[in-house]
């Protein structure tokens, strides 16, 4: 039994020989003559919503938690363990289904990043529905958040890169930069010497957004788990982002609930 298997526990369903591997849908869409993907119709990934026509972007295979643990180990730049795979990881349990892995990596980083993945098929998200190359050496625009990852234009997509922002040694919210705090705090307590995880407060901030099934799963999930300082720092970002967010009801009335991460994920 992997690491991971362990840190979820057999109750997950989960084993190092039986990996749950799940292509889910993804958008179509026309292709023009330069290789831009130029969708039509309307869905939803991530925090983009996307169009979808005729041709596909292509299936995803996601990449789990500790297959990023080993594949990246060597990477110069930090990254933290996002989306829904981050809130499970604190739980200790798989909770759901996840049909991609999120990476967080910082703006300031990406020259290394791109780097690192020269042997990728590397696509930035933008603007909201196409997909274009991110060639070596180019810099994203900073309306892209986004970036697509895998193995080679045949394979079914791996990862996802989140691309935030800094100033100084501050971290910032993409869509309201007066709610910062230091970067040194991106890593939640769930978080080991071989994985760093993104704060639960600052997940659930982003997944505030588009109260899609998932993330109101992943909040009622985490939600009991949330520190009092977690729990007020998400309560004061809504109130600054969303006034009146349904979410912020729950927060104030919820008791301090305290969790322990289990072992560290390692390669093995």
């Amino acid at each position: 039994m992997s690491d991971l298997a362990a840190y979820f526990g057999e109750g997950a369903g989960y084993t190092a020989r039986a990996r749950r591997r799940r292509a889910v849908p993804v958008p179509t869409g026309s292709r023009t003559a330069s290789g831009t993907i130029v969708p039509v119709g309307r869905t939803h990934v991530g925090q983009l919503q996307w169009d979808v026509g005729e041709e596909q972007f292509g299936r995803w295979d996601p990449l789990r938690p500790e297959d990023a643990v080993c594949e990246f180990a060597t990477w110069t730049a930090p990254w933290w363990l996002a989306g829904g795979w981050a809130v499970d990881v604190l739980l200790g349990r798989q909770t759901r289904e996840h049909g991609d892995l999120d990476l967080v990596v910082l703006r300031r980083d990406q020259v290394s990043v791109r780097q690192e993945l020269r042997g990728w098929d590397v696509q930035r998200a933008g603007p909201p529905g196409v997909l274009r190359p991110w060639p070596i050496g180019e810099t994203l625009p900073l309306d892209v958040h986004d970036v697509w990852c895998r193995r080679t234009p045949r394979s079914p997509w791996s990862f996802q890169l989140m691309i935030d922002d800094t100033e100084g040694d501050d971290w910032l919210y993409r869509r309201d930069h007066s709610i910062r705090r230091p970067v040194q705090s991106l890593a939640g307590r769930a978080s080991s010497a071989s994985l760093l995880v993104l704060a639960p407060d600052i997940q659930l901030l982003y997944k505030s957004k588009g109260l899609r099934d998932k993330d109101v799963a992943d909040f009622q999930a985490v939600r009991p788990y949330l520190s009092a300082e977690e729990r007020n720092w998400l309560r004061t970002a809504l109130d600054i982002v969303a006034p009146g967010h349904p979410w912020t009801w729950s927060l104030n009335r919820d008791r301090n609930a305290r969790h322990d991460p289990r072992t560290a994920l390692a390669c093995g």
